[in-house]
């Protein structure tokens, strides 16, 4: 059971992936051969129009295969002899009929490599506005301060709202969690400044984070003030204000804002050796997490379950949003750097270098990928 909920959540994911890249084309005017679920042998498949529709055998991946998207360019009369001898100029063409994914300028072809991530991010904000509206959350104004705690002593008031922390803007409840965090974690015995808004007007504190054995974790001191989500019933005994609809969009964009950066925090831990290859997670390791939040959630109530795949499918098509356009080869940000270079020289790159050059891409992420799952699999034995 495990194993289908964790292909469903990659399945929507990566099939949301690929229909951005489909709508993109189809409205910039390129044919789309395939559009494939899975990945392997083909199981079957159905032609509408000019587009065949395919299940294949393996239920993780997918493809949307545009005409003339190859590493060789399509051949006609049209076509220069060589990308290397001569310009492609304006009204030539890669394909007879000008539906060619070459064929198009390189700001078409842009928007269709970069609809992917476009789609992934949108998936999570839908999944967002979808938890929030039916759970509420928690916003980043002051509900409570803890007695005995910094901020109570400081004078931080309920309805203050959190701004900034050490001068970084905050967005939503886990920024302001994460930041404290992060300084506890680097600058550890040292002053936390926190700005808030009270009355219109800035205030800011020095704080020093509070160790609190009860909780196990140092703390400011004090609780989010929650907001009843949309469509969530009232709790009796219990006055709770109701989010707007503009505070939910506008809560929903900024996880996803907090989502997306730290994914790259992540990656800058990486580059900086703050981090260990070894850490990261494959999908095995993350069809193991996948199965046991479910059967965690699935213990509580079906809608417990549902709102934790849900966060799962945010933050996992938020990571594929982001990992998708590093300028790395084979990845969509490698051909975006690729299409960037050709509209500065006027002229396409040469598809056999261009081919050679993701191909490397493609021997490196696939030794990594091996390497993640080894690593997967030694943690679960």
């Amino acid at each position: 059971m495990n194993i289908v909920i964790a292909i469903l959540v990659f399945s929507v994911i990566i099939i949301i992936h690929e229909l951005g890249h489909f709508w993109a084309a189809r409205s910039c005017g390129i044919l789309v051969e395939e559009f494939a679920i899975g990945m392997g042998p083909k199981i079957f498949g159905v032609k509408r129009g000019d587009t065949v529709f395919s299940l294949r055998m393996f239920p993780i991946g997918g493809s949307c295969r545009m005409l003339g998207d190859e590493a060789e360019p399509i051949k006609s009369k049209n076509t220069p002899e060589s990308f290397e001898d001569e310009e492609l100029k304006p009204g030539k063409t890669l394909s007879a009929d000008g539906r060619s994914f070459p064929s198009k300028p390189v700001w078409k072809r842009l928007i269709v490599i970069a609809a992917g991530s476009v789609m992934n991010a949108v998936l999570a904000f839908c999944m967002m506005f979808a938890i929030f509206s039916t759970n509420g959350f928690l916003d980043t104004t002051v509900g409570s301060v803890v007695e005995g705690f910094p901020a109570q002593a400081a004078g931080i008031l309920p309805g203050d709202r959190i701004s900034r922390v050490n001068g970084r803007k905050m967005l939503v409840r886990s920024d302001i969690s994460e930041a404290i965090a992060a300084a506890v974690r680097n600058n550890p015995g040292q002053a936390t400044e926190i700005e808030i808004i009270r009355d219109g007007r800035k205030h800011i504190f020095n704080l020093t984070p509070q160790f609190n054995p009860a909780e196990d974790q140092y703390m400011i001191g004090f609780s989010y003030e929650p907001k009843l989500g949309l469509f969530s019933r009232m709790p009796g005994g219990i006055d709770i204000a109701r989010a707007s609809f503009g505070d939910t969009v506008r809560t929903s964009a900024n996880m996803c804002v907090f989502l997306v950066r730290s994914t790259y925090q992540v990656i800058g831990m990486l580059m900086t050796r703050q981090a260990s290859i070894g850490e990261l997670m494959g999908p095995i390791g993350i069809v193991s997490v996948i199965g046991e939040a479910f059967e965690q959630s699935i213990s509580i109530s079906l809608s417990a379950a549902l709102t934790d795949m849900m966060w799962l499918v945010s933050l996992l098509s938020v990571n594929l949003a982001v990992l998708n356009l590093l300028p790395l080869p084979m990845l969509d940000g490698g051909r975006i750097i690729f299409l960037l270079i050709e509209g500065v020289r006027r002229k396409p790159i040469n598809p056999e270098k261009e081919g050679i050059i993701h191909f490397a891409g493609f021997v490196l992420l696939m030794i990594l990928a091996v390497f993640v799952a080894y690593n997967d699999i030694l943690k679960l034995i």
